[in-house]
């Protein structure tokens, strides 16, 4: 099939995590890839620190990927993996967009912190003044993938509700991206409609392993929500 493969909090790492090994997480992801065989894939941050040069050369030998940094990376070798279709970087910069399939995508990295200097495990975070700065270069994409993902009411007190949460929810309001994509927050996945912005966020992490599969058909991006190959949800969201 032709198609947009979207994942985030891969969790790569060779541990465990709530009783759960995350070392397998690789091998699930190419286990999805051979199932659907999109043509590109979204990685929406939180990869972690797990991968070897080898693995991200397997990745991009089945998958042509475009990834952000979230706040649990091997930054380094993120930043210096390239797809073997074209050469190209596999992260994404901030403030950049790739034209992927016929959509207009757009890339924020890391989490908010309200200090500029901080860096926690080696990977920095970003200042909502600075989330802002790149949000409005990217103003005309038609998916914005960010890791930071808004705040939707229905996470009550389950959710710490942070400054990141509210300040993406508010991007989003102001900007009214067709598309948004993120990951961070715990729990299978969640569609919030902010405005004409659907919001999609994904856990593909070793305990949940959700993920998303986009599909442009003239002017609607089909939408197919997946548990561990299992369909759970779809819709449409129409392109202005």
């Amino acid at each position: 099939m032709t198609g947009i493969l979207v994942v985030s909090d891969l969790h790569y790492k060779h541990g465990y995590h709530r009783n759960i090994y995350e070392g397998d997480a690789l091998n699930w992801l190419l286990k999805i890839l051979d199932a659907h065989k999109p043509t590109d894939l979204i990685i929406a941050g939180d990869s972690d620190d797990g991968w070897s040069l080898e693995d991200w050369s397997n990745l991009t030998d089945k998958v042509h990927v475009s990834a952000i940094a979230g706040n649990h990376e091997n930054l380094p070798l993120l930043q210096s993996a390239k797809n073997h279709d074209d050469d190209s970087r596999v992260w994404c910069k901030d403030g950049e967009a790739r034209d992927i399939q016929g959509l207009k995508f757009g890339f924020i990295n890391y989490i908010m912190a309200l200090n500029e200097k901080r860096i926690k495990e080696g990977v920095p975070r970003k200042t909502p003044e600075a989330f802002w700065r790149h949000a409005n270069e990217l103003k005309g994409v038609q998916v914005l993938v960010t890791h930071e993902s808004p705040w939707d009411e229905s996470y009550g007190t389950r959710i710490h509700r942070a400054a990141g949460c509210d300040t993406v929810r508010a991007i989003l309001e102001a900007n009214q991206y067709p598309i948004a994509l993120s990951g961070h927050l715990s729990g299978p996945f969640t569609v919030t409609r902010i405005g004409k912005t659907i919001s999609i966020r994904v856990d593909s992490s070793p305990h949940e392993k959700v993920y998303a599969i986009l599909q442009k058909e003239s002017n609607v991006v089909s939408v197919q929500i997946y548990h561990d190959l299992e369909p759970v949800e779809a819709f449409a969201v129409p392109l202005p």
